[in-house]
């Protein structure tokens, strides 16, 4: 219980000293000039004290306890909760972990964004880990221990960086990348091509069901309203590694037009599964048992072309009837005959010994891969959990997406610049350069705010590039439905269209001839028309 302590000053008088018992030390909140003053400011305190609101508690209440309660008792979504556990862990929680709050005030924060522009923080990560230190020390003002945010007072990284123009996936690289999936079986092929021809995110393709597909006449559509996300096991709410959320990033429902032939694969790809309206359309164990039947047969092409080049090698070089020996430094010898991997060990470089050490090592190297995955004993250190993690259902990783299936064929197409989210990007950006209204693309992406649809205006700043976007979008996606998009004759002839690009601009009568010879019949006309347009004076072309 606080008390009031009488105390006397020349200058002004007798004066009250009110001293509070928080946590069972004497706390001094202030001199006042009356002895009724000093007893309602101790009683405040401790009553407040008891209800955590006492700004003078934040004097001892260090950062990192505060961050702990934040996370115990703030609703947050658990890929949000994962975020700001990681931007804790990596940059807040070292430099503000041990300070009391009272510390922490807008020069401590100044200098801490000032020290991470100095060790090359990122302009992203910067004002993510700002807006996390906000949210934390706002959780504080709402709940009393701090009067004030102090990251208001501070300045935000300009975010012109961010604003940069980001390299997009042209059309003609789409052609390059599908041609890496032709191989794959077709729920494969159908996830891709989805992504590209939807705009959906990634776990809103993953966790799509029959009951999402809507088949209305002829406008046919995806109905947006679920979407998986994998916050692991330490961060989900639920304890489950995968969360299956009844709303998605937009909050609000939407509606996805499909194009015939998009969704008569979807309903194929149904029918022919027997879906039920609340099963998955992707599934994880088909996905992978089709990644699993491309690589084999993959392997088996690189066997047979290694089985063939040794032939060739070994059919070029007879192999010798006499025996390999070696001396060895003590005087004394050993021999082998060629064609085995012992007398390879022994020095022999052959091209018989050479190859029959490669084909032994493979062989181990087999037999060991089969006895490894053929144990049913499961391989983990440390006492086992108390209960397996819950997937519930068979939703697709994005983890094993990402390392086993989509990096390696952006390896082979040459694209490994690009992220699957990019793909979200590129339908953007062809909408609105193929003249898509802007509020019909933020519908359609299910943006919140219109500002984040035009970001991909800023993607059209070039005229060539928006006249290649306007024609490709279409072509491509027509081609597609044709089945001619990855036919070898078809992109001859669009190898032969892009060549009269220039000829059409310098209006080459001679060139042009002999490339219109080339072109199929329903080209003809367009080309020709191009080319007059061109080479007459004040046409549009010249505009």
């Amino acid at each position: 219980m606080g008390r009031v302590r009488r105390r006397r000053s020349a200058r002004q008088g007798v004066r009250f000293l009110a001293i509070a018992r928080l946590d069972g030390a004497d706390v001094a909140v202030g001199t006042f000039d009356t002895f009724e003053d000093a007893t309602d400011a101790w009683q405040r305190a401790e009553v407040g004290h008891r209800r955590g609101r006492s700004p003078l508690a934040a004097g001892r209440v260090t950062f990192a306890a505060l961050v702990e309660d934040f996370f115990a008792s703030a609703a947050l979504e658990a890929s949000t909760r994962k975020a700001y556990r990681s931007h804790c862990s990596a940059h807040l929680l070292p430099r503000f972990g041990t300070r009391p709050l009272q510390q922490i005030d807008a020069a401590a924060i100044g200098a801490w964004m000032n020290d991470q522009l100095r060790d090359g923080v990122s302009v992203r990560m910067r004002v993510a880990t700002r807006a996390t230190l906000s949210s934390i020390l706002q959780f504080a003002v709402v709940n009393g221990r701090l009067t004030h945010n102090p990251v208001a007072a501070t300045r935000a990284p300009k975010r012109s960086v961010l604003d940069r123009r980001r390299t997009v996936l042209r059309p003609d690289q789409w052609p390059q990348l599908r041609r890496e999936f032709n191989d794959y079986g077709s729920e494969t092929q159908l996830l891709l091509d989805l992504a590209i021809d939807t705009g959906l995110r990634f776990g809103e393709i993953t966790d799509l069901r029959p009951e999402h597909l809507v088949d209305r006449g002829s406008k046919p559509y995806i109905k947006v309203q679920t979407v998986a996300v994998w916050p692991g096991e330490a961060h989900s709410v639920g304890g489950d590694v995968v969360e299956r959320k009844h709303y998605t990033k937009g909050v609000e429902d939407r509606r996805v037009d499909l194009s015939a032939p998009l969704h008569g694969r979807l309903r194929a790809h149904i029918d022919r599964l027997g879906l039920a309206p609340s099963e998955l359309i992707f599934h994880a164990g088909r996905l992978r048992e089709e990644h699993h039947v491309w690589r084999s047969g993959r392997d088996e092409d690189k066997r047979r072309a290694f089985e063939a080049s040794w032939q060739a090698r070994l059919a070029a070089e007879p192999i010798s009837t006499e025996r390999y020996v070696r001396t060895r430094p003590d005087g004394t010898t050993r021999s082998g005959e060629h064609g085995r991997p012992n007398t390879f060990s022994l020095g022999c470089r052959c091209a018989h010994c050479t190859y029959a050490n490669t084909r032994y090592s493979r062989e181990r190297r087999e037999a060991r891969r089969v006895a490894e995955r053929g144990d049913p004993t499961p391989r983990r250190r440390g006492p086992e959990p108390k209960r397996p993690p819950s997937a519930r259902e068979p939703w697709l990783s994005p983890q094993w997406w990402g390392e086993v299936v989509w990096r390696p064929a952006l390896e082979r197409a040459g694209l490994t610049w690009l992220h699957w989210h990019d793909l979200r990007h590129a339908h953007a950006t062809w909408l609105l350069a193929a003249g898509v209204p802007v509020r019909t693309v933020q519908k359609r992406l299910g943006h919140r705010h219109l500002a984040t649809t035009e970001i991909y205006l800023g993607e059209l700043t070039d005229a060539d590039d928006v006249a290649s976007y306007l024609g490709a979008y279409h072509d491509i996606f027509a081609a597609a439905e044709r089945g001619e998009l990855w036919d070898e004759q078809a992109e001859a002839q669009r190898r032969l269209l892009a060549s009269t690009r220039s000829v059409v601009e310098g209006v080459d009568v001679d060139t042009l001839g002999q490339l219109l010879a080339q072109l199929p019949p329903e080209r003809m006309a367009a080309v020709l028309a191009q080319a007059l347009g061109a080479g007459r004076p004040g046409s549009p072309a010249d505009a």
